[in-house]
């Protein structure tokens, strides 16, 4: 407070009598009580306790011009001041001693008790010169959540919401199902990264809401579809449509791969000929014109995977075989007959595997047959038991048991001095 500046010295010379004196000590200490011009500007006039702590909802306390008192506030709350003057006495509110005006909103710099008056800027003075109203500011409900809708389990994502004036934190939950709520944080920002959990979902929701020092918006809320992670393809149309081809025979799909679960994703292929000893670079070109020279069970096959997929955090998964094909591993089959010879007139007779064949077959095609025995004279008369060996162009072979039965049927000639007789 302020006090009127009066020479003591000075007065004293001129007035020497000590009823002045008396009356000039009066005079100063009256001054300490008046308003005057030096005590007009005052923010601390009188102190008359403490506010009620600020509250969501609009409180009021009327003051003398100058009159002040301690107010709890808290570090990063927003509060609004509003003076309703009584008169002209006062035009304004101090904080601290400073005038901030008339209508503001003062951010609190730390949790302190503050200084609140009723600025006076007149010499003259009552108790009632203003009315300060005071609350906490409820800001507004967020805009609309920005950020993806469908994504993969197990993924993050960011989402954010546009600056809400008079926000000290943003709250922000999330739930599965859409009823029961989790809590993200208390004191976030405009924008947080999710981590969504690992379950399917198509009820699933963030949402966000204002606070100010308790004084809370409504939530703002997005849907959120969570799908299952991407699997690779399982079958394609195949030619031929066949478990086993023959040496260098082409195979091939005759369409894309399907199957599986598919996230917006990419299909690339790969294949191999030599039973997956080495295998063709990825390709997002169909495997058409394969063979292969050389038998084996799944010789040739065909693999296929999901990749770049266009769904957020769905990873790209690992190779399926959707196609096989087996070369020629396949034996062929081999049917005999049992046959009777008859030796000729030298004694002997010549057969072929073909002979003792009874209509040998393969699947893909004979590369040659053979019998044990082709020849067979007069010592063989009687029942010969062969084997009729059969060989594909694979190399594979089977054999098959015959008979050969010899007869000699013809009669012996002798010779005498005459000649031959029979």
């Amino acid at each position: 407070m302020n006090l009127m500046k009066i020479n003591l010295n000075t007065i004293s010379k001129k007035i020497n009598n000590k009823f002045n004196r008396l009356l000039l000590i009066a005079i100063v200490l009256l001054s300490l009580f008046l308003p005057n011009k030096s005590i007009a500007q005052s923010c601390y006039y009188g102190y008359f306790g403490s506010y009620n702590a600020p509250s969501c909802g609009s409180q009021s306390r009327w003051l003398g011009a100058g009159e002040y008192g301690t107010m709890g506030l808290q570090a990063g709350v927003n509060y609004q001041f509003n003076h309703i003057s009584n008169g002209s006495f006062s035009d304004g509110i101090c904080v601290n001693g400073n005038y901030l005006g008339t209508n503001f909103v003062y951010t609190a710099p730390s949790t302190s008790n503050y200084n609140i008056s009723a600025y006076r800027w007149t010499s003259s003075w009552n108790w009632n010169s203003a009315n300060i109203e005071y609350y906490k500011i409820t800001p507004s409900q967020p805009g609309a959540i920005s950020g993806t809708t469908l994504l993969c389990t197990n993924t993050s994502a960011t989402y954010s919401v546009g600056s809400v004036n008079y926000t000290q934190y943003y709250n922000w939950e999330y739930s599965m199902d859409g009823v029961s709520w989790n809590t993200l944080t208390a004191t976030g920002t405009t924008s947080y990264t999710m981590n969504w959990p690992g379950t399917v979902t198509n009820l699933a929701k963030i949402r966000v809401r204002t606070d100010n020092g308790g004084c809370k918006s409504n939530y703002t809320e997005l849907a959120v579809n969570i799908v299952s992670q991407p699997t690779p393809p399982t079958t394609a149309p195949i030619s031929p449509v066949a478990s086993e081809v023959c040496i260098n025979q082409l195979v091939g799909l005759t369409g894309a791969a399907s199957g599986g679960t598919n996230q917006s994703c990419t299909i690339e292929y790969r294949h191999t000929t030599n039973g997956g000893t080495t295998w063709s670079a990825a390709s997002t070109s169909v495997p058409t014109g394969l063979s292969s020279s050389v038998s084996g069970v799944n010789r040739i096959r065909v693999e296929a995977r999901r990749v770049s997929c266009g769904t957020l955090g769905c990873n790209s998964t690992g190779w399926n075989q959707i196609a096989s094909w087996s070369v020629d591993v396949t034996n062929p089959t081999v049917l005999t007959q049992n046959i009777n010879i008859y030796l000729n007139s030298s004694g002997t007779y010549t057969i072929s595997a073909n002979d003792v064949s009874n209509g040998s077959s393969d699947n893909c095609s004979i590369a040659t047959m053979s019998v044990s025995q082709t020849l067979f004279d007069c010592s063989d008369l009687g029942a010969n038991p062969v084997v009729l060996t059969v060989t594909d162009n694979a190399g594979n072979v089977a054999t098959g048991n015959a008979v050969v039965t010899v007869i000699d049927n013809i009669s012996p000639k002798h010779y005498s001095s005459f000649g031959f007789y029979g």
